[in-house]
């Protein structure tokens, strides 16, 4: 080990005996390695009085934390008994400056008791600006706001009450977050990165990236982490942005800690070789990385029903949304339809075209079916009416003949139930308490489900197939006397009944479902074949065995391949691997004789709650609840991040617009913000001294008051006078 260089610990006693003989304020903190040489020095009485200093024009935080290495010097040690805030603490300390000679001095009251006032009100504009980042309010509107407080009669000074004063707070509160971030990312053992690119209203392209975490009471908790911009992006400046961010936050043992990644399959983060994961993986070779489901899903209905009759749904769903978004007349028209009718009038999506979230094409789908009656007699309605465009008429026509074919409306049937099975899954995906079991269990109900579905029609389907064949089974000169009588459905004649409509939809039905789960398996089939991720079906209670000789054995196998992929994280905080797998046998006992009927996703938070009957298996509980599976928990902040920075604000950098999501999504509700921690955040940096709200001061020593202000101060001395303004000092 090198020797430490720096001052020697008999040069600083020399200091002592010169600047402070009686040894009331100099410390000197000898280096742990090297007992001859001084590591910091630092002022007791200034650290002890900091909290009534701080406020001080001229404060130095360097001697109340310690100063260290080169500025360990004589010179900066006695510029520090000569400065005004260790004078005030060391008035503070000897109590020099008592009441009545306060009384005296018009100056030595505000002096004193400035930092008070100050605090109390720099903490009433820290609360205006976080209502407002709350809000998601502009930074424009902080002035206004803050004069209609000073109105009634509520002290918020001169100073900061402008925009960059709101920016500034914003920013503190912000940073105050983060450092609660850091808090948790120091204590916690394991964590994972969430990954997703988002573009705002410059079109420019931005990387979310967040951190996944378990808290102590089992709770898996999402944070950001960092907004950083993809201009001239790649796989390492990514890993360095993480890196660093990471470090600032006082997390330097991210090798030892990242268990998992997610990210949305673009080339940075996912490609193979080169990608994100691929250069975290050759770091940390027990790393799980995943491509984000929710997004393996909407691609998987992508592909699976290309170029088949859903394309004429959309069609139809998007002419439909325009025809009465477009017209809030046509739409209380159909709203008076629907009332009529006695059906429930529900809203179309606005995301009816596109694949984005299969929840809006099943709401979609929902409306439509719902509304059906209403939306063809009013399309009907549309047609005749004289004022409408020829264009316009013969696009509207079009749909409302093909709304009222038989095939539309046996799609309509296969299609609302198919979608509402997708739609269960997407759901589950975006819950922002989605972990490996819930999407696991998921996949395994929507299998059984489609083979249901592929074996089963639903009743509506079935019985309106039923009517068709029977329409179709009927002799032609009968069926011509019965036309737009036999098949009806809610009160629709349906049109183009033929038994070729019937076989196509019959050959269709069973291609659709089977293309749905064929690309659904094909995608995300894998993660039921990934041990990482399938030994977390060990947490899941309702498939362990009930036979006691069964469970014994139970899942041993696959936890011993987990905790062999983990095994150095885990030995890194100390984990007794071999008794892993006897506390394993120990908590199904457990189970079984006590909470044979606790929920599958209660057993984890159990595990952690109860750490001293399983001290080395609840770290492996803990990287199995961290392990990542979908992005859809991220979309709140994406819409946020479009509101706040809409064309009116522009100019936000990413950094403030990081704190601005950061306090709009992990702060506490406004009734519950407490502004200490950023208050004394504030406070600790640095800032220009003597700043008033007209200027910098003639002379930063001395203050302008008015003339009306001298009278029956007899310790004021006046040195210079110019109209009613006076410049004076202390007798």
């Amino acid at each position: 080990m090198a020797l430490p260089c720096g001052v020697r610990v008999s040069t600083t006693k020399k200091w002592t005996d010169e600047l402070d003989p009686e040894g009331e304020w100099l410390e000197v903190v000898k280096n742990p390695f090297n007992q001859d040489y001084a590591e910091s020095v630092f002022c007791r009485l200034c650290r002890k009085w900091a909290e009534k200093i701080q406020t001080m024009r001229n404060y130095n935080e360097a001697f109340v934390k310690g100063t260290r290495g080169l500025s360990v010097k004589k010179d900066n040690v006695r510029k520090h008994k000569k400065s005004e805030m260790h004078t005030q603490a060391y008035n503070l300390e000897k109590k020099l400056v008592t009441k009545d000679q306060i009384d005296k001095s018009l100056l030595a009251w505000d002096f004193l008791n400035s930092g008070m006032q100050e605090k109390n009100r720099i903490r009433k504009l820290l609360q205006i600006s976080y209502t407002m980042a709350k809000m998601e309010m502009a930074f424009s509107l902080f002035p206004s706001i803050a004069e209609i407080e000073r109105r009634d009669g509520v002290d918020l000074g001169e100073t900061y009450m402008n925009i960059n004063g709101c920016k500034e707070f914003t920013v503190c509160i912000g940073e105050t977050l983060e450092w609660e971030l850091g808090e948790i990312l120091s204590t916690a053992e394991f964590f994972s990165i969430l990954i997703d690119g988002v573009t705002d209203v410059h079109a420019a392209e931005k990387q979310l990236i967040y951190i996944l975490t378990v808290t102590e009471s089992g709770q898996t908790k999402t944070s950001l982490l960092r907004l950083t911009d993809v201009e001239n992006s790649s796989a390492e400046n990514l890993k360095q942005t993480i890196t660093k961010a990471l470090e600032n936050l006082g997390v330097t043992d991210m090798k030892h800690k990242l268990i998992g990644l997610l990210a949305d399959g673009s080339s940075v983060s996912m490609e193979h070789g080169k990608g994100l994961a691929a250069i975290l993986c050759s770091e940390t070779p027990w790393l799980v990385s995943v491509h984000c489901i929710s997004h393996q899903l909407e691609l998987s209905m992508k592909d699976a029903l290309e170029r088949t009759y859903f394309d004429e749904f959309i069609r139809i769903l998007s002419l439909i949304q325009g025809l009465y978004k477009k017209s809030p007349k046509r739409l209380r028209q159909l709203q008076a339809l629907a009332m009529v009718l006695e059906e429930d009038m529900v809203k179309c999506d606005d995301h009816a075209s596109g694949f984005r979230w299969l929840a809006h094409k099943q709401r979609a789908v929902e409306a439509l079916y719902t509304l059906y009656p209403a939306i063809i007699d009013h399309l009907q309605s549309i047609v005749e009416d004289a004022g409408i465009k020829s264009s316009e008429k013969a696009m509207i026509k079009e749909a409302a003949q093909m709304m009222s074919s038989f095939s539309f409306v046996i799609h309509l049937l296969h299609f609302r139930y198919l979608l509402k099975c997708l739609a269960s899954l997407s759901w589950t995906l975006q819950s922002e308490r989605t972990d490996v079991i819930a999407v696991l269990t998921s996949l395994q109900d929507l299998e059984a489900d489609l083979n249901h579905f592929l074996e089963n029609p639903t009743p509506e389907s079935a019985q309106l197939l039923e009517l068709a064949e029977k329409y179709v089974a009927l002799p032609a000169t009968e069926n011509a006397r019965q036309v737009k009588e036999e098949v009806v459905y809610k009160s629709i004649s349906l049109r183009h009944v033929s038994e070729r409509a019937i076989t196509t939809f019959k050959d269709t039905q069973k291609q659709t479902v089977e293309a749905v789960r064929g690309c659904i398996m094909e995608r995300l089939g894998d993660l039921k074949t990934i041990s990482t991720l399938n030994v977390c079906d060990l947490l899941d209670t309702q498939k362990w065995p009930e036979d006691r000789e069964a469970l014994m054995t139970f899942g041993n196998m696959t936890l011993k391949a987990f905790v062999e992929q983990f095994q150095q994280p885990l030995q890194f905080i100390g984990v007794q691997m071999e008794d892993i797998l006897s506390e394993w046998t120990k908590l199904k006992l457990f189970w079984n004789t006590n909470l044979p009927q606790l929920a599958n996703n209660e057993l984890g938070k159990e595990i952690i709650a109860s750490s001293n009957k399983y001290p080395n298996l609840i770290h492996v509980v803990k990287i199995m609840m961290c392990l990542p599976t979908s992005t859809s928990s991220l979309e709140p902040f994406f819409a946020a991040m479009q509101r706040v920075k809409s064309d009116w604000r522009n100019r936000l950098g990413s950094r403030v617009l990081e704190h601005l999501l950061r306090i709009k999504f992990e702060g506490p509700d406004v009734e519950y913000f407490d502004p200490e921690e950023a208050l004394s955040r504030f406070f600790s940096k640095p800032r220009r001294p003597s700043v008033v709200p007209f200027g910098p001061q003639e002379n930063p020593r001395k203050r302008k008051i008015h003339v009306s202000e001298l009278e029956d101060q007899p310790s004021l001395q006046l040195e210079e006078s110019k109209g009613n303004i006076v410049k004076w000092s202390i007798c």
